[in-house]
């Protein structure tokens, strides 16, 4: 409005002066009058000639408007689509990117500065991106919110590890019972930064002196664990995994409609995850072994983990690298995971222990 009152005193003036036969100076008193008549010309010819100029400067701003208005759609849905097709690359690396695991049993190393400057420095050297930790409720909260925190500092994801054999007994100490109410006090108490990313459980029958005998009762007591573990994940709203025998798909189990079903196939249907010890010291050798664990993935559509044992275990110089160097490890890791890569259900490698990969010689 301001504007368009401009634009009516400036246009006014001119066409008053020529409809007079006066130039564009001051009218004085001694100037002759114009006839009522020319006043109604001028008039009429000036909010003509107005109402033109203001017409033509409101369609002028209109469309300076609508091509402003369009100018910023197009560099805003530009710029969103960048921004989307960068998260998109971004996320695509990230689920391409091989993970590297490492089980950490001595957790007690975690309350020492020295310890935790030392694991995160061998994490970061060899892309390890996960650990499973050993809870000790008797080391307090405080001691795993310190590590967890720097640990995802670092992009390294932590997951709660527990186990023990004798709980398929009813046995052992701390019990099953024990494990999860310290986990679920623990995770209640945590910030985003100091909280597990997953629970990881390792109990294994078969390496009771009475597996042989007793295969079919361990087995559903196994089962019985598993969907304990599962439902306290499913409350907490964190993944459960597990460690397997490579050798799981011969294990045979009881599903809950009654059917029969291998162990393999049972468990990846109840976890989110699985991690097979595929335990075999060459890369060739532990491709062989491990083509079963990432079909069964694939059928199951879920990811699995292949595993190498370091420390001086039964059977070293079938299933170790111990005594090998971590040069060697490194390399067959490679070999491994391009390999392995072409199943989807590959997910990473897990290393056992860090103790015993950490005594590898360079």
């Amino acid at each position: 409005m301001y504007l368009q009152s401009i634009l009516v005193v400036a246009l006014a003036a001119p066409v008053w002066s020529r409809a007079c036969g006066r130039p564009t100076t001051t009218i004085t008193s001694s100037s002759v009058a114009p006839s009522a008549t020319a006043v109604d010309e001028v008039a009429d010819a000036a909010v003509d000639a107005v109402e033109a100029v203001v017409s033509s400067a409101t369609a002028a701003v209109e469309a300076a408007t609508t091509y402003a208005a369009i100018t910023t759609y197009a560099v805003s849905t530009q710029t969103s689509q960048t921004t989307t097709a960068a998260a998109t690359a971004s996320a695509t690396s990230s689920a391409s990117t091989p993970g590297r695991a490492v089980w950490l049993w001595e957790s007690n190393l975690i309350q020492d500065d020295t310890e935790v400057e030392e694991f995160l420095s061998f994490a970061e050297s060899n892309d390890i991106n996960t650990v499973y930790t050993l809870i000790d409720r008797d080391m307090g909260f405080t001691v795993f919110q310190d590590f967890i925190e720097q640990c995802t500092a670092a992009g390294i994801a932590v997951e709660a590890l527990m186990g023990n054999s004798e709980w398929i007994l009813g046995e052992g100490d701390p019990t099953l019972e024990h494990e999860l109410t310290w986990l679920e006090q623990y995770q209640g108490n945590a910030t985003t930064s100091t909280s597990f990313a997953g629970i990881h459980f390792d109990v294994e029958p078969w390496g009771l002196d009475g597996w042989t005998s007793n295969e079919e009762t361990y087995t559903a007591t196994l089962q019985s664990i598993v969907l304990q573990v599962t439902s306290l994940g499913s409350t907490l709203g964190l993944p459960v995994a597990a460690d397997l025998p490579y050798w799981a798909d011969t294990i045979n189990c009881t599903a809950t409609s009654g059917a029969i079903q291998t162990l393999d196939a049972w468990m990846l249907d109840q976890l989110d995850t699985a991690t097979f010890m595929t335990y075999r010291n060459t890369a060739t050798e532990l491709l062989d072994i491990a083509t079963s664990v990432l079909e069964a993935g694939n059928s199951a559509g879920k990811p699995v983990w292949l595993a190498v044992e370091t420390v001086d275990a039964a059977d070293a110089l079938l299933i170790s690298y111990f005594g090998k160097t971590l040069s060697v490890l490194s390399s067959d890791l490679v070999t491994i995971h391009t390999q392995a890569a072409t199943y989807s259900s590959f997910a990473g490698i897990a290393i056992h222990d860090y103790s015993g990969v950490k005594a590898l010689s360079s």
